[in-house]
């Protein structure tokens, strides 16, 4: 939003469009500095290129200064990939969810049994016994992690996994998980 005019990209049409018509109404200086700040917005996470989604110009990483990233940055950035792969799925970008969930991982490979609960969330309507299998390995990953937040999350993959037996008829399997997530 610059000066009470919201800058709006129309999937519809071509973004150089957009660009051309928020240029002509907020004029070129207010459209440049709405977009730095969204990128610079989006380098502090380290996802300036995925959001333009185009490659680095060479030398990029040369130019840009060291990353001093905290390993609670690298989890922050990585747990914000798997939002963004979950709200990509939502929509049918299938293709793109499975990118980002790469791409957690190689940022945090931590993240690891939590984009295996993602993959098996994706794929339990179409592939339930992958779905299965993704769930397993996430909760044998989760239940290593001993933070609140680790068995907060292997709690919610039980039960989610605890639907699934449900779903296929595998009545004690159900309940044997929904009584693990207790």
């Amino acid at each position: 939003r610059a000066g009470g005019v919201d800058l709006v990209v129309d999937d519809d049409r071509p973004l150089a469009l957009d660009v051309a018509d928020d240029v002509h109404q907020l004029g070129p200086v207010q459209v440049a500095l709405q977009l730095r700040q969204v990128v610079e917005l989006a380098g502090m996470i380290g996802l300036k290129y995925l959001f333009l989604e185009q490659r680095a110009p060479a030398g990029a990483e040369e130019r840009s200064p060291p990353r001093t990233d905290t390993p609670a940055d690298t989890h922050l950035h990585a747990r914000i990939l798997l939002t963004l792969a979950y709200q990509r799925w939502q929509i049918g970008e299938v293709d793109t969810a499975s990118e980002l969930l790469d791409l957690a991982v190689s940022v945090d490979a931590g993240i690891l049994p939590r984009v295996q609960a993602n993959r098996a969330e994706f794929l339990r309507g179409s592939r339930p016994a992958d779905a299965v299998r993704y769930f397993d390995d996430a909760i044998e990953g989760l239940r290593k992690d001993r933070t609140a937040d680790g068995q907060e999350a292997l709690a919610v993959t039980l039960l989610n996994r605890g639907v699934l037996h449900m779903n296929a008829g595998r009545l004690q399997e159900a309940q044997a998980d929904t009584a693990g997530a207790a």
